[in-house]
């Protein structure tokens, strides 16, 4: 995957307001798109490739989120006692399920309501990744998998890039590379395919670049050919 096909390929982001306090940082910009415990095949997940912020009003899990003299963030429940230490730079309200963003000392990050960290949080666009489809992206050193709403790891760390989650797949990427190109960074190399929620490669990397699907079908590059697939991988007219 190199600059030939950039001009086909282009990384789907995702407009997001950045964190207080956070380290500004950028997803790749790819030459293609970026994008083990298995989800269930019946779970019933939206498919309208928007993303989602946690919560809408505070107070979920009786957790409030408060602000300390040194502007450090922490949790208190509804007696008014810190029940989560105030050592973020910033946090998010918590969703419905239990889970938070948060910006700690080592980056971004997702918490249960204990505080306790579950993943490191993919970093989108000067904050952690956004929920898409019900899954967000998560990291493990340089490894890239993906968090459900309800806090479990449903695809772990294995890929080296991913895209967020539309109609129900993600393109990832094995044995690309990510590599500084100014301010931003592109994904070179490696082959392309797709998973669906729980992990399962639906369509095996074989691709030279992968475009996330969009109505039904998504733009590919095979062997130096711009081709257009269906959800079976295979091509069509």
């Amino acid at each position: 995957m190199t600059y030939r096909y950039a001009a086909l390929l282009v990384l789907v982001s995702c407009a997001k307001q950045p964190a207080p306090s956070a380290e500004a940082t950028q997803e790749p910009k790819a030459s293609a798109p970026s994008a083990d415990a298995p989800a269930s095949s019946d779970e019933a997940l939206p498919t309208d490739c928007e993303p989602r912020m946690f919560a809408d009003t505070a107070g979920n899990h009786d957790r409030f989120r408060f602000e300390a003299e040194d502007g450090r963030v922490g949790y208190r429940d509804a007696a008014g006692d810190a029940v989560i230490a105030p050592r973020f730079a910033f946090a998010y309200e918590f969703s419905a399920e239990g889970i938070a963003a948060v910006v700690d000392d080592d980056g971004f990050a997702f918490i249960d309501i204990n505080g306790d960290v579950l993943a490191r949080a993919f970093a989108f666009d000067n904050g952690p990744d956004y929920f898409q489809e019900g899954r967000a992206r998560i990291v493990d050193g340089e490894k890239v998998g993906f968090i459900a709403t309800d806090g479990s790891i449903v695809v772990a760390p294995q890929f080296e890039h991913a895209s967020a989650f539309c109609e129900g797949l993600a393109v990832v990427c094995q044995g690309c590379r990510i590599v500084p190109d100014g301010e931003h960074s592109r994904v070179e190399g490696g082959t392309w395919g797709y998973i669906d929620p729980g992990g399962t490669l639906v369509i095996p990397p074989r691709f030279d670049a992968a475009e996330p699907f969009s109505d039904g079908t998504a733009r590919v590059v095979e062997g130096g050919r711009e081709l257009v697939i269906g959800r079976d991988g295979r091509p069509v007219d």
